[in-house]
């Protein structure tokens, strides 16, 4: 057999082995589809609500209130589009790798919403946001104002419930979707899938666990209770 026609075979078949070697690496090491993520343009971001000691609110119909980052992944400098409620309009915004994310200049359409429209808040919200967490399809964002963060999902049906637990100033947030709860604490990031239950609804993890009854809830790690006597802060508006 010819030289060059020997090595075009066995550069093919090493070709054939890596390829089949990064298959195997891929199907034993899955992608983490909740792993932090960038903020992503062109993707639209439907505020749940905002968790404040102070005065925090969860959305009744998160569709109502949207944020969309248009514009140059190169130059991280984009533009918003925003809807709040009744009213759209557009915004000059920054993000960065690390999660920055600014967002100002809002200019809005001027119609008068209904009674009980967040309308006002969410302005106020995206106005102070400074620094973001993005976990698959939920985003985590600080406000400028210690202790206060807003909360987006892609999927307008999520629900976000936040607890006030006796012992602690934290205010752990849960992401409800169909069987899935995404759960913010001081304790960090965690996804938990729903289990049956006698009572109530049951959502457990590797090690973690969360148990609510109506607006109580308990949340346990390794059998430890580690946010308890938790009560629901507030109601949908």
């Amino acid at each position: 057999m010819p030289a060059f026609a020997l090595l075009s075979r066995l550069t093919t078949r090493l070709g054939l082995l890596s390829a089949v070697g990064l298959l195997s690496a891929c199907a034993s090491n899955p992608i983490d589809p909740d792993a932090p993520g960038i903020i992503a343009t062109d993707t639209v971001w439907y505020w749940l609500g905002s968790a404040t000691l102070a005065n925090s609110v969860t959305i009744a119909d998160p569709s109502l209130y949207s944020l969309e980052l248009k514009g140059s992944r190169v130059l991280m400098r984009t533009e918003a589009l925003i809807r709040a409620d009744c009213n759209r309009g557009t915004a000059k915004s920054d993000t960065s790798h690390e999660g920055r994310i600014w967002i100002e200049k809002i200019a809005l359409s001027r119609a008068a919403c209904p009674p009980g429209s967040q309308n006002g808040r969410y302005i106020e919200d995206l106005e102070l946001l400074a620094q973001a967490e993005v976990r698959g399809p939920v985003m985590r964002a600080e406000q400028t104002q210690i202790g206060n963060v807003s909360y987006f999902s892609r999927d307008p049906k999520t629900r976000m419930v936040v607890y006030r637990c006796a012992g602690t100033a934290d205010l752990p947030v849960a992401l409800i979707n169909g069987d899935t709860l995404r759960l913010w604490s001081s304790e960090g990031f965690e996804v938990l899938t729903r289990n049956t239950s006698a009572s109530g609804e049951l959502f457990a993890g590797t090690s973690t666990s969360f148990h609510s009854k109506g607006r109580e809830a308990v949340i346990e790690r390794n059998g430890v209770k580690v946010f308890s006597d938790c009560r629901q802060v507030g109601d949908p508006r």
